[in-house]
């Protein structure tokens, strides 16, 4: 994938903003997308889902049954991401673990948030019709 990213941005990798999960930026592949404190490069965004895998396989027969998922807040996390990768200041969210300006690589540890599936299909039924409406 980054590979794909290089050869498509070019030398120009400033403009490139990655979201993926935290073990993929931290991976070799992407040695070549990462800032350094001489040359800033693609901004990456890391989603450490850790929590919320622990909650799923702790919990996942007793959400089944009451018919529940866990909320990821996706759109929350590409906003910051955006913003951060512009340059607009950190916000003091628990949902950031870390960040590095000079390298522009922002962690986010979504906390597992359980909701009823229906609230979540309507939800997100709203959601999309902000999307489609922007």
């Amino acid at each position: 994938m980054a590979g794909t990213l290089l050869k498509k941005a070019g030398s120009n990798l400033s403009n490139v903003v990655v979201l993926a999960s935290a073990e993929t930026i931290s991976s070799a592949n992407f040695n070549d997308l990462r800032s350094t404190p001489e040359e800033k490069r693609a901004f990456l965004a890391g989603v450490d889902a850790s929590e919320i895998m622990q909650h799923y396989k702790g919990h996942k027969k007793d959400m089944e049954r009451m018919r529940q998922q866990l909320e990821i807040r996706i759109m929350e996390m590409l906003s910051i991401t955006l913003e951060l990768a512009v340059g607009k200041t950190l916000p003091k969210l628990p949902l950031i673990f870390s960040y590095d300006e000079v390298l522009r690589i922002v962690i986010f540890m979504p906390k597992a948030e359980v909701i009823d599936y229906e609230v979540l299909k309507s939800n997100n039924g709203g959601r999309i019709t902000a999307l489609r409406a922007a």
